[in-house]
């Protein structure tokens, strides 16, 4: 097929090569794909499940008040959510999100050689507060987490009885305060309870005719997902966090166990119900799927009953266990034919594996004597496999080039963003 291919190209010229791409995009993967190459999906499979892949942020404690000091720990996680070392130093945004008002940044670094670094996350505001990861480069998979923050316990201090009044300096021991005056028996002045009984009969309070509002003091639930608009892996193991809170509005903790009931359409959610243990304030359950797919979440019930502030149903997106992306192409190229380059994507035991969706691949040549077309590759998502045909601009500049290397670039892989392969022109100065 390639021959016919390289005589359109020769033919037809530019436009030729876009009809043969069209005609050539949809190749079978395990036809098509040398041995050699996917040996070298298999060794690179191996090598980027050692590097990171996600991140984790976690947060030391809950129910917290305003102005107290809570510990955020971010850790680098590899493909089995275990945890591993930065390769190099990295650099990580943190953004602080309080119920009202701007978000704050910070950067975090993680040094080469550690998996994780800390920062303190001071409480200013009552409520959820938002604490949203991103690497600073890469394609590490984000994360967010929330702490609670809540208000200050009400401690009313016990009503204590007035000292008895003494004498004035100068006065006789017989001086009797205007209380002991008042309430003393025997004297005109009682003819007075009448005006003060007058005033007890007024009622105290808000005027009946017209009442406040009614203040809504129970406690509530706030639920929360650590979905940052990315992609859950379908391997089993990657975990979608489902969290949820309780606020009391004065700031205590639960007083027993309290049940939460969710339906979620597909996937594994553990454990089943969530459980906010008696004495805290915070309870996650953790959602999985062997299969792509889009899990959708819906919160049933709570027991006991609780109101729920927020969102109540979530959508979270399973996709194929994608690892990675290699360029494979002929280790020589002929000065009178054309080649295609393919661009493969893996699982973590480098085997091709269908997308899931349709993904585009960006194809750049470091030699400007060579064109590659089209040089954006759509993948479908049915496939694996996408192709471009490389030719040259002029046959007789290609006679100098030697040797020359392509890049490949996939924007939302989330093992490595580039894959390069490099060509040699046998005779070529």
């Amino acid at each position: 097929m390639v021959p016919s291919i390289a005589c359109l190209v020769r033919s037809l010229g530019r436009t030729g090569v876009l009809l043969c791409f069209a005609l050539a995009v949809r190749p079978s993967a395990g036809q098509q794909i040398p041995e050699q190459a996917q040996v070298q999906m298999r060794q690179q499979a191996s090598l980027l499940a050692t590097q990171p892949a996600r991140i984790t942020v976690k947060a030391a404690n809950q129910g917290i008040r305003v102005g107290d000091k809570s510990t955020v720990t971010i850790t680098l996680l590899n493909s089995d959510n275990r945890p591993v070392a930065a390769p190099r130093d990295m650099l990580f945004s943190v953004a602080l999100q309080p119920p009202s008002g701007a978000a704050s940044t910070q950067q975090v670094r993680i040094p080469r050689g550690q998996s994780a670094a800390q920062f303190e996350f001071q409480a200013t505001q009552t409520g959820l507060t938002s604490i949203t990861v991103h690497p600073a480069t890469g394609d590490i998979r984000p994360d967010k987490t929330d702490v609670l923050v809540v208000r200050s316990g009400s401690s009313r201090s016990k009503a204590r009885k007035p000292a008895p009044a003494k004498a004035p300096p100068g006065f006789s021991k017989l001086w009797r305060s205007p209380e002991e005056q008042f309430y003393g028996v025997g004297r005109t002045q009682l003819r007075l309870a009448r005006f003060a009984l007058t005033f007890a009969a007024k009622p105290y309070g808000p005027d009946p005719q017209n009442p406040a509002p009614p203040v809504d003091n129970s406690p509530r639930l706030h639920l929360s997902v650590n979905d940052v608009g990315s992609e859950f892996k379908a391997d089993g193991k990657d975990t979608a966090v489902i969290t949820a809170y309780y606020d009391s509005p004065d700031g205590s903790a639960a007083p027993g166990n309290i049940h939460l009931w969710f339906t979620n359409s597909n996937g594994e959610l553990d454990p089943r119900p969530l459980v906010i243990s008696a004495g805290g304030y915070s309870g996650a359950a953790n959602l999985t799927s062997r299969w792509p797919a889009t899990a959708h979440v819906s919160f049933v019930s709570a027991s006991p009953s609780l109101p729920v502030d927020g969102d109540k149903e979530f959508d979270i997106h399973f996709v194929p266990q994608v690892s990675g992306m290699q360029l494979v192409g002929p280790e020589k190229l002929s000065v009178v034919d054309n080649e295609r380059i393919m661009v493969v994507f893996f699982n973590a035991h480098g085997d091709p594996i269908s997308t899931g969706k349709s993904r585009k691949v960006t194809l750049h040549s470091k030699q400007s004597k060579l064109r590659l077309a089209p040089e954006i590759v759509e993948v479908n998502q049915d496939s694996a496999v996408g192709s471009a045909v490389l030719f040259p601009v002029w046959l007789r500049s290609l006679r100098q080039v030697g040797r020359f290397a392509f890049l490949a670039h996939f924007s939302r892989n989330p093992r490595g963003c580039c894959s390069l392969l490099a060509v040699r022109v046998p005779g070529a100065s």
